[in-house]
């Protein structure tokens, strides 16, 4: 697998490059195609580690549910920092800036299940 990520990434910078020479206005598009397909070339790793990761959960007894939003969490940081880093990229750093101010929104609002858990958690053993 890392073998064809390495590929492709040389492959889109030589494509890159050819198209910054001779047609810029494509390069954005040449970097949204790469990402893309290393997002399917990298999702069967995701599905097994979130197999993993449920199957050790489950033998610790933590609930899934905090999996499932911790997941979400870092999906949604993921995304955040590739689709911001694509917009400084392509001279847009505006628009990046305001990218990663949703999605640190995104990710406080997707963690309010996990604050409110840890709360009761810490209300419980107070007393409260």
């Amino acid at each position: 697998m890392t073998a064809r990520i390495a590929a492709l990434a040389v492959c889109e910078t030589v494509l890159y490059l050819l198209l910054k020479r001779y047609k810029p206005e494509m390069c954005p598009l040449c970097e949204i195609s790469a990402v893309i397909a290393l997002f399917f070339i990298i999702m069967p790793e995701i599905r097994h580690l979130k197999t993993l990761i449920s199957e050790l959960t489950g033998t610790a007894g933590i609930q899934g549910d905090y999996l499932e939003i911790l997941l979400k969490v870092l999906g949604l940081a993921l995304i955040t920092e590739i689709c911001a880093d694509m917009c400084r990229d392509s001279g847009q750093s505006a628009l990046g800036t305001k990218i990663e101010f949703f999605g640190t929104v995104s990710v406080l609002t997707a963690s309010v299940p996990l604050f409110k858990a840890v709360l009761q958690l810490i209300a419980a053993a107070a007393g409260v």
